[in-house]
This record gives structure tokens, C-alpha cells and sequence, in this order.
């Protein structure tokens, strides 16, 4: 797990810096101290595919799909957004669903991320309500159905 200090504060900065626009600076501190907990960290990379884009010898984006078909996380630097980097790795988690056979993806997606998703053939199944920290935020449960070839 070399990674797993430069993915954390990848997964900080982008909260911190880019779903800040979508929700208040409360919400984005109780959010954002999910840094903090380490071993939460090491199990997501232990027990899901995870994959990385790398920029400059940096990890620019990264991305992990547990074997249930959840995509768990998806987070780009800052400095990237919009370059395709978040396309590339939804296609390689999907190609990795295919490999498990999986026949839906489906993940909790923030208000900043759901355009994203829906452009990529995502709906909305429902909408949520998660609570961190005492912090409560709208989410959307959004599902694609897989075809395999």
C-alpha cells in the first residue's frame, strides 16, 4: 500500500477543494475527516479493485469497485477535472465488473459527481440521506446495468 497516504490526501483535497462548491464548509469538514481513518483506508484498498491515473509521476484520480458490484470510490485532483481522467477509470472498473460477471454497478454519488454519472448511462434509483459527524447529506443511489459481450 505505497499509495495509501497520496490517495488519502487526494480523497481530502478533492473534498476540500471540489465538492466544497456543492455543500457547506460543516458538511465538508465532517466529510473530509475520513482521512483520518487509516485502517478504513487500508481495508477499501485491500478488499476492493482499486485503480489509479498517474500524471507527472502523481496519482491523479482514483477509483475502487468492491467485488458486490459497489463503486465505493471516485475521486480526481483538482487540477485534472474534466480531462477525462474520471471516464478512463469508470472504464476500467467496468471492464473489471465484467470480469466478475457483474451485472449492475451501482454507488452513493454526491451532488458535485452526479452529473458525471448520468452522462455515462447512470440513473437514479433513489435518493438518500447519509449522516457524518452529526453532518447530514443528500445523496442519489445511482445503478447501470451491464451487458457483456
Amino acid at each position: 500500500m505505497a499509495d495509501l497516504d497520496e490517495i488519502r490526501q487526494l480523497f481530502y483535497d478533492t473534498v476540500t477543494m471540489v465538492n466544497a462548491k456543492d455543500y457547506s464548509p460543516q458538511q465538508i469538514a465532517a466529510w473530509s475527516s475520513g482521512y483520518n481513518n487509516i485502517s478504513k483506508w487500508e481495508m477499501r484498498l485491500t478488499e476492493q479493485y482499486c485503480v489509479t491515473a498517474h500524471t507527472d509521476s502523481k496519482i491523479a484520480g482514483m477509483a475502487s469497485l468492491a467485488p458486490s458490484g459497489y463503486l465505493d470510490l471516485m475521486y480526481v485532483h483538482r487540477a485534472y477535472q474534466g480531462q477525462g481522467i474520471a471516464s478512463m477509470l469508470l472504464a476500467a472498473l467496468e471492464r473489471q465488473a465484467a470480469v466478475w460477471q457483474l451485472h449492475e454497478i451501482w454507488a452513493d454519488v454526491s451532488i458535485t459527481a452526479r452529473p458525471f454519472f448520468l452522462g455515462r448511462g447512470y440513473h437514479i434509483s433513489t435518493y438518500n440521506e447519509k449522516e457524518i459527524k452529526g453532518e447530514k447529506f443528500q445523496n442519489a443511489v445511482m445503478r447501470r446495468m451491464l451487458k457483456f459481450s
